[in-house]
């Protein structure tokens, strides 16, 4: 991609396993002494645990990933559950983000 678009570039991980985090966190050699790549990673251990459905709905995008990073943890039910609610509440416009069809799935 740096080398397509001709602009700084970043390797982002997201990681809903804290292992996976944490091989996905090490320096990629290049080779030839041309220097390394560090990666960004985005594991269960940067992402906080929301179950609180009053922050979930503050803080909506954040609760998605909470339940993608802690899902199947201790508290999973209830950060799911958070999750849900949270998008639940969405309007209609902002639930449609990212849809390239709007019309409803049951046609």
């Amino acid at each position: 991609m740096r080398a397509k678009k001709r602009c700084r570039t970043v390797v982002l991980v997201v990681a809903p396993d804290a292992g996976v985090a944490a091989w996905a966190a090490e320096n990629i050699d290049i080779g030839l002494g041309l220097g390394h790549v560090e990666p960004l990673v985005l594991g269960p251990a940067v992402v906080p645990e929301i179950t609180d459905p009053a922050e979930a709905e503050a803080e909506t995008e954040l609760a998605v990933r909470s339940a993608v990073a802690h899902g199947n943890g201790p508290n999973g039910r209830a950060v799911v559950q958070a999750a849900l609610a949270a998008l639940g509440r969405l309007d209609q416009e902002h639930a449609m983000v990212g849809c390239r069809d709007p019309r409803p799935l049951d046609r």
